[in-house]
């Protein structure tokens, strides 16, 4: 059952919540580490409670609680740029791999389990579907909490991450371009989840998420800027133009941070040095080899 600050109290160790007959107070026990992690001074306010019973009978709470507004400490840490792919969940700039392997094999699991439960149809089978799909999501749910906080507790010389903007990707569009596989590995992840997880931990600890064009990332060189499609071969990037050789993911996260100060350069938010290759006016300095794209990125100058 789910309750509001409405229905709902918490004093102390004290929860009290109303009930169609009355109102019941009850001692629950509290982590010691939950009110050093949740402290109400800093601003952590009580919105809500679930209120359930497992399978063994026993009554439990989840309390939910609302992030206070952190102000975001400016500082001249470094800015990485993080690729979200189908092998690795997450590469930065650095090029360290949040690889996907045991993700990948867990959905592999789930997804044959689901076929066969979907063959029989009975009762049975559809109650097994429904635990599964709830087993899925804490598996997925963990999984971006563990990256995302791995992440957001850095050094302390991260001041922003950069993210590609996927809230335009349709999957639509790549009918024609990949098969069903590589459909579904892109289906199979939620990315505005670890989004979510990722801003409010980078907020506390005073590091700005930012986004970027998503478009040609994957494709252009980090060094000259070159876009050919052509030079990318499963999980390397080896560009034809200058040689450069690399691992794709991180090829692609050091373009994602590169668009990302180019931007803001010539924004004039702050005064930044040109990526590597791009002319002062923040054109890319080299142009598309063998006329490999279909559409031309913004930016490049007329006649290309």
């Amino acid at each position: 059952m789910r309750y509001d600050v409405r229905t709902v109290t918490l004093r102390g160790s004290q929860l009290t919540f109303s009930t169609c007959d009355k109102r019941i107070k009850t001692i629950i026990s509290i982590p010691e580490f939950f009110s050093e992690r949740y402290p109400e001074p800093e601003g952590w306010k009580l919105k809500g409670a679930n209120v359930g019973i497992d399978r063994k009978g026993r009554v439990f709470v989840n309390l939910i609680y609302e992030c206070p507004d952190y102000d975001t400490v400016e500082n001249d840490g470094r800015i990485v740029g993080l690729d979200r792919g189908v092998y690795n969940i997450v590469t930065t700039s650095d090029g360290v791999h949040y690889g996907a392997k045991d993700a990948r094999r867990v959905k592999r699991k789930y997804s044959h389990v689901r076929s066969e439960l979907q063959k029989k149809g009975t009762r049975s089978a559809k109650r097994r579907l429904k635990a599964i799909s709830s087993c899925e999501k804490r598996f997925v749910q963990d999984q971006n909490h563990c990256i995302s906080k791995e992440l957001a507790n850095t050094d302390g010389d991260v001041s922003v991450y950069v993210l590609e903007d996927l809230s335009s990707m349709n999957l639509l569009r790549l009918r024609g371009k990949s098969n069903k596989t590589m459909r579904k590995w892109l289906s199979s992840w939620s990315y505005s989840d670890l989004e979510f997880k990722l801003i409010y931990k980078c907020q506390r600890n005073g590091i700005r998420v930012e986004f970027v064009d998503a478009r040609y990332t994957s494709q252009k060189c980090s060094v000259c800027k070159t876009i050919d499609k052509a030079s990318r071969k499963g999980n390397r990037y080896t560009c034809r133009h200058c040689g450069n050789n690399m691992h794709a993911d991180t090829n692609a996260a050091i373009n994602i941070r590169d668009n990302y100060i180019t931007r803001v350069g010539q924004s004039g938010q702050a005064a930044v040095n040109q990526p590597h290759g791009w002319g002062a006016t923040g054109r890319p300095e080299t142009e598309p080899v063998e006329k490999t794209l279909t559409s031309k990125p913004s930016g490049l100058p007329e006649g290309c």
